[in-house]
């Protein structure tokens, strides 16, 4: 008794547009639909599934599968073996993963859905609280909560830092709200979305090229004709071993703005015109915007020439000319971005670089910290109960 009263008292504390605290997050199969997309990792997939399968969802499931023979076969056996309202399709293993979700998203007919990565983790409260946001505030087009990141190794399971968790996007003017989410730059993709609303932006991803501006050109679309909530509660868990948007990991060659500059920077900027362009056309139809097209150009040219260059390494940069000139050894001098403060509060292991360019982290974790009203270590970082009981359900961990 003592636990449930606890847990209902924090999810007041923090909820700003909480649901019904007696509503069952699972049973919300007439108006909300799950997409996962996955591709050639069936253990990830299934520990997913078997969260979904503990907690006795009862919503739609869309399963786009895309995997080599063998994984679609492994996952089609694993789907069956549950009792879950999912529908497994499967797609050519060659397939771009826009086509694939514009296929799936196609086949929702719920009013809300959201997508979950098959190596991802979405928390289910937080699914059921941000449906209930969207249902009382039409002006909103998509809503989530703060996302954390997490590791695996052998049965331990380490929760690695707060990722995302900037305020809402909640400005009445949409160039405003344009500004606030470029400037601080955190997607949304993985927010519950207002289907409609979605499927019109989804419609604009193939004309551009380029998995940076595909990831931010349905979000601006989005930001531009509506709100994004940031409700206050942890909504999602991304696996830190599979960071694509690392400039470092070789399947990404247009996705980190770093890596892209490095190898063709006329395609870089070639691509960023052909978004411009589509933002520009959006803006417009809002019938809210008094700035001509040149105007909005060179807005636009500097709201997101600060956020491409935010994430040019200059050091980096440097590092690449010395190997092309023969110089192996560093330099000298250290740059500030060496030096790291590791901290450990409540078992959340927090580093903060002291450098430029994780300005902006250190600024989240006190941005989250306000959002919640506490000072630490004084309250908990997060409800714990929240995230292991859900991660308690993987077997194999």
């Amino acid at each position: 008794m003592y636990c449930a009263l606890q847990r209902t008292n924090q999810r007041d504390r923090l909820g700003s547009g909480h649901v019904d605290a007696n509503m069952d997050p699972s049973k919300l199969g007439g108006k909300y639909t799950l997409i996962i997309p996955t591709h050639n990792r069936p253990d990830n997939f299934a520990q997913l599934l078997d969260y979904f399968e503990v907690n006795s969802v009862e919503f739609r499931i869309i399963i786009l599968d895309s995997s080599d023979e063998n994984g679609v076969t492994a996952n089609s056996r694993k789907v069956g073996s549950f009792s879950l309202n999912a529908e497994h399709f499967s797609y050519d293993p060659g397939i771009p993963v826009n086509d694939k979700l514009m296929d799936g998203i196609s086949k929702v007919e719920t009013e809300y859905f959201s997508i979950c990565a098959d190596d991802d983790l979405v928390f289910l409260p937080a699914i059921a609280e941000s449906v209930g946001y969207l249902e009382r505030n039409l002006e909103y087009l998509t809503a989530h909560g703060y996302y954390l990141s997490f590791s695996t190794e052998e049965n331990d399971v380490a929760i690695r830092a707060v990722t995302y968790g900037t305020p809402s996007i909640d400005s009445p003017d949409p160039l405003h709200r344009l500004y606030d989410f470029i400037r601080y730059y955190q997607p949304i993709f993985y927010g519950v979305h207002r289907t409609e609303a979605m499927k019109k932006n989804f419609a604009n991803i193939n004309r551009v090229r380029g998995f940076l501006f595909e990831e931010i050109i349905h979000a601006g679309l989005t930001v531009i004709n509506g709100k994004v909530a940031r409700i206050r509660r942890f909504y999602y868990g991304r696996r830190a071993e599979n960071n694509f948007a690392d400039p470092e990991n070789p399947k990404n060659e247009t996705g980190h703005p770093l890596k892209w500059f490095m190898r063709d920077p006329e395609n870089l900027l070639g691509e960023f015109v052909k978004y411009r362009d589509v933002i520009i056309e959006a803006l417009q139809n809002t019938g809210k915007i008094s700035m001509n097209t040149d105007e909005l150009r060179q807005y636009l040219d500097l709201l997101h020439g600060g956020y491409l260059a935010s994430s040019l390494d200059h050091e980096r940069i440097y590092a690449k000319a010395r190997e092309k000139i023969g110089i192996d050894k560093p330099e000298n001098s250290k740059n500030a971005s060496d030096y790291t403060t590791s901290a450990n509060w409540r078992g959340l292991s927090v580093k903060v670089n002291s450098g430029a360019r994780q300005t902006r982290t250190y600024q989240l974790y006190r941005t989250f910290l306000s959002h919640l009203n506490v000072s630490p270590p004084a309250s908990p970082l997060f409800n714990n109960e929240d995230v292991f009981d859900m991660i308690k359900s993987f077997d194999t961990f």
